[in-house]
């Protein structure tokens, strides 16, 4: 996923407590994220196409030691509630798992 407004890219994460909540992680101390700051997918993986809204950071801090920030970003969408859901087929997942498989090499 990436703060829109750097465009800077981080993993998100769901800690398995509330689903109204996950945290971004990987971003470098030299980033200057905001609360309100938006999330969207990066289009990095396969499973979700780039630019959709994930949510907006909550709150984020950084500890003294860290390399990276420690973000709490707030979910658009409350799964807790989720009653719809929208399948998004990605139209060349199996030419991208190929070529994946032949520059990174087979899974071990």
């Amino acid at each position: 996923s990436v703060i829109k407004r750097t465009g800077h890219f981080g993993t998100i994460q769901w800690e398995g407590v509330d689903p109204s909540f996950i945290n971004l992680k990987y971003i470098p101390r030299h980033v200057n994220p905001a609360v309100g700051d938006s999330i969207i997918t990066s289009g990095y993986s396969t499973v979700f196409p780039a630019g959709m809204f994930v949510g907006k950071i909550k709150e984020f801090k950084l500890r003294d030691e860290s390399l990276f920030y420690d973000i709490k970003v707030e979910l658009a969408q409350d799964f807790g509630k989720l009653n719809f859901v929208e399948v998004v087929r990605h139209r060349f997942k199996n030419e991208r798992d190929s070529l994946e498989r032949i520059t990174i090499g087979e899974p071990k």
